[in-house]
């Protein structure tokens, strides 16, 4: 492992620093490659560290405001904090915080269809069987061959019903 990080870290591709105690943190010097530091913030969100994730989103955003990804990431960020959140009243709040970040990646490029996707679930979870169903049927414009479109299309049969 100590090899993977001296190689990793003379890549040219280190976002994070690793302590000696193995947690990594966010960085606080100069964003090197934005899209390999919004790649390190998607692992950190899959791996639940919320606070390192948001400060390197944060950054990413900073450099690259228009990012799609970097915006879907954000929009994934705060939905698993909804789940996660230990008071009912700050769910929705995070909730919205992820709609408008699955909102900004859908506007930023239309032909991006994860967010949408995205979109879809959460307006399936929240009721909102027109905004989920518009979502849904966008997503799968795009990307009709998706591996979760049979899925997808079963959450439009249960909307229609």
């Amino acid at each position: 492992m100590a090899w993977a990080l001296v190689i990793f870290a003379f890549s040219g591709c280190a976002s994070a620093v690793i302590p000696p105690t193995g947690r990594p943190e966010a960085s606080t010097g100069p964003l090197l490659d934005p899209a390999v530091a919004r790649e390190h913030a998607a692992l950190d969100i899959r791996a639940w560290r919320f606070g390192i994730a948001k400060e390197e989103l944060e950054r990413v955003l900073a450099a690259t405001p228009n990012d799609p990804v970097a915006h879907l990431y954000n929009g994934e960020l705060y939905r698993l904090q909804a789940q996660h959140a230990g008071r009912p009243e700050d769910r929705a709040p995070l909730l919205e915080q992820a709609r408008q970040a699955y909102d900004r990646a859908a506007a930023l490029d239309s032909a991006y269809p994860d967010p949408l996707r995205q979109l879809g679930l959460l307006y399936y979870q929240g009721r909102d069987t027109e905004k989920a169903k518009d979502a849904f049927r966008k997503y799968l414009a795009l990307k009709p061959d998706a591996p979760d479109a049979r899925r997808v299309r079963e959450y439009l049969d249960a909307l229609d019903h």
